[in-house]
């Protein structure tokens, strides 16, 4: 899942990331009685790259395998009611995760990761090279930041 040389991306959390993330939206989801929709991740190891050459030093996710199809590829052929209880169905499970209870040792913006430990807490973003950031102003600067030292490799650009 995770390869450490793509091109912009920053590896040293991002299999926690994604765990992390799976596990708080998975457990809101559940508490608010919806269908369990974000899959349950069974095993992972994160990124040891360079440190473990290779593949083998790529970091991966298990996860459970749900079955059915993509809702942009069936929307258009749908009613008009069973499209209205679709959009009502995604307006739940995305009202669930956005109440999502974060950790209390995720003190800072960016990304989540995993303590020693096993405890949920801020990380590093993996399209950003700084990071944890201790305000929200100073996330999106980095973002900012990051897009403008880019702009000399688009040829889009030139």
């Amino acid at each position: 899942m995770s390869n450490p040389l793509a091109e912009g991306l920053k590896n040293a959390n991002r299999v926690e990331n994604d765990v992390a993330a799976q596990h708080l939206a998975r457990k809101s989801i559940q508490s608010r009685g919806l269908d369990a929709v974000v899959p349950a991740v069974y095993a992972w190891s994160p990124c040891r790259y360079p440190e473990v050459p290779g593949e083998t030093g790529f970091g991966w996710t298990i996860s459970e395998f749900k079955p059915g199809s993509d809702l942009d590829a069936q929307f258009d052929s749908l009613s008009l009611e069973d499209a209205i209880d679709a959009v009502q169905q995604l307006a739940s499970i995305f009202a669930a995760i956005q109440s999502s209870e974060i950790p209390e040792m995720v003190t800072k913006f960016g990304a989540l990761t995993l303590d020693d430990s096993g405890v949920i807490v801020g990380g590093q973003p993996p399209l950003l090279k700084a990071g944890p950031f201790d305000t929200y102003t100073e996330l999106w600067v980095a973002k900012l930041e990051t897009q403008l030292s880019e702009v000399d490799k688009s040829p889009l650009l030139h």
